[in-house]
């Protein structure tokens, strides 16, 4: 590449310090002088964003883009997916590694004594005191959302991790059949790798009968003996490419399948395994770097193409793009793409994805008749404290349940002979429901709000709906802002003074909250359409200012 003209050549305030991770609109990182910075999926500087403190070298990303950094030297920071501070909370301990996002938007981190749990809305929902922990092995999720937490405690020459619930119980403590050197969550479980050069796969195992959680040992592979690392990728296809030491001046690269360990492909790629500084599956293909070059090999084990890198320049990153290109990051804070390769397509939602799962493996029964006798102030009062811990499994199968049943009442057509549902009957009950779900700090519930608001044509109850669409903030694909718009459509909303002044601070919280243009865009659209002479003066001039407080949110 040193006689090549880049395609695309910016600048940057700092040097990149971080891995680039990739995100639904391209990829984000850590640089120098406290900046956050997002590429597109060519590679090209989109924006960048100062954060509150310093940040370590690492970033997270979760559901619709949203960001975890570390601040300092033990505070946990969530950002919006444009680098906003959403909040900061203080571990007390040093945090030495990038944050883990849970799959109903939980947030966990770990120190050297404890591992934490926070909710979006920044509420600590639990923290497990835990010492002798290995923090050279990064804390990791299993199958079933579960993590494993490795000890530096030995059982003779096998490693011992702590299984934690998603919910904060320390379930039982698992000895391994070798010592671990590496572990990596994947979508079948925890891959692992042993100081006897092997790779396994460890999966949890729920027994419904017992109602008891294992975790067994799905497969090993073995590779060259004496190698204690080994580099990995996973793919969306379920695939994990090794690269294994060979006997020659080459590396060895194996391609596994995470459901049961056979081998798919293997092929020998012209890097120095010794030296890999990059490994990564993309839509071009698995692309492979060292301090030398770049190669990237489609599924077959073929070269695409092959990238000699200039020596002559010194890079701190690089990355290759699911477009085709390859992106450098230099010491001297310049940002080169290169095109290597046409013609790859990555259409994807302006919004992002809702990958939002539950736990509800982990879910408690429940008598729905004993919790609506329950004292739901007691519930909303430890929502807002934190540290419940293991009774969110209860509550969050209630609310669940509950708004499930919410929203039969208001798709069921009306009749006059029939007993009407029980919200229908009880909107002050559904009213803490609604109020309680935005309070669980969860991305779990923003589908069920989304579609209360296109359901629920009650001016008092719809009121409800929005409330609590604005506390919960997190809209993470865009549904609930597409809800919002609905309301437009229908006179007697539109007309409704207090229910577009509701509407008007939902935006602005979803906005806030998610900060990608396509939401500031999209609720721009919706307030600008409340400036019609037919509506009300007094819904007129409050989409006015609401509109000015996006300009500024948007800066």
């Amino acid at each position: 590449l040193a006689d090549v003209e880049a395609n695309a050549y910016s600048v940057l305030t700092g040097a990149v310090q971080s891995d680039v991770v990739k995100t639904s609109y391209g990829y984000v990182a850590v640089c120098e002088g406290r900046m956050i910075t997002g590429f597109s999926k060519d590679g090209a500087v989109l924006w960048q964003k100062a954060a509150t403190a310093r940040p370590k070298a690492f970033i997270s990303v979760g559901m619709g883009d949203l960001l975890c950094i570390v601040t300092g030297n033990s505070s946990v920071q969530l950002l919006s997916p444009t680098g906003l501070s959403l909040w900061k909370n203080d571990a007390k301990e040093s945090v030495n590694e990038a944050p883990l996002f849970g799959w109903d938007g939980r947030i966990f981190a770990r120190t050297k004594n404890a591992v934490f749990c926070w909710g979006l809305n920044g509420i600590q929902k639990w923290k497990l005191s835990l010492k002798d922990q290995d923090t050279n092995i990064p804390l990791v999720q299993l199958n079933d959302g579960s993590l494993l937490v490795f000890l530096t405690l030995k059982d003779g020459n096998n490693s011992v991790a702590s299984h934690i619930s998603p919910f904060g119980t320390l379930m039982n403590e698992v000895t391994f059949s070798g010592s671990v050197t590496q572990a990596l969550s994947c979508d079948e479980g925890v891959l692992l790798v042993f100081n006897d050069g092997s790779l396994g796969l460890c999966s949890a195992i729920h027994d419904k009968k017992s109602d008891k959680v294992t975790l067994e040992s799905r497969w090993r592979h073995a590779f060259p003996a004496g190698q204690k690392k080994l580099s990995l990728s996973t793919s969306p296809s379920q695939c994990v490419s090794v690269i294994a030491p060979s006997n020659t001046s080459s590396s060895f690269v194996t391609v596994l399948s995470c459901v049961d360990g056979s081998e798919i492909t293997s092929y020998s790629a012209t890097v120095n395994e010794k030296n890999i500084h990059y490994i990564q599956q993309t839509k071009q293909g698995l692309v492979l770097a060292d301090s030398q070059q770049a190669v990237c090999y489609d599924a077959k084990g073929q070269k695409l193409w092959q990238a000699f890198l200039n020596t002559k320049k010194s890079w701190t990153k690089l990355f290759a793009t699911d477009t085709g290109y390859l992106v450098l990051c230099g010491n001297d804070w310049t940002v080169s793409a290169y095109r290597m390769i046409q013609g790859v397509s990555t259409k994807e939602s302006q919004f992002g994805q809702n990958t939002t799962k539950a736990y509800d493996s982990y879910y408690k029964a429940l008598s729905l008749l004993s919790m609506r006798q329950s004292d739901t102030n007691l519930l909303a009062k430890k929502l807002a404290e934190g540290n419940y811990g293991e009774e969110e499994a209860l509550w969050l199968s209630y609310l669940t349940q509950e708004l499930k049943e919410l929203q039969n009442a208001y798709s069921t057509a009306p009749s006059y002979s029939a007993e009407k549902p029980w919200f229908i009957t009880h909107p002050s009950y559904a009213e803490t429901v609604l109020n309680l779900a935005s309070q669980t700090g969860s991305a779990l519930f923003q589908k069920t709000l989304a579609q209360l608001i296109m359901l629920v044509r009650d001016p008092q109850m719809l009121l409800c709906v929005i409330r609590a669409a604005k506390n919960l903030g997190f809209d993470t694909d865009g549904s609930m802002m597409l809800a919002l718009e609905t309301l437009l459509k229908d006179s007697s909303c539109i007309s409704n003074v207090q229910l577009m002044k509701e509407t008007c601070d939902a935006i602005v919280q979803i906005c806030r909250a998610m900060g990608r243009p396509a939401y500031f865009r999209h609720g721009e659209d919706i307030l600008k359409s409340l400036l019609m002479p037919s509506c009300d003066s007094r819904i007129r001039m409050y989409a006015v200012e609401t509109l000015k407080t996006l300009a500024q949110l948007s800066i």
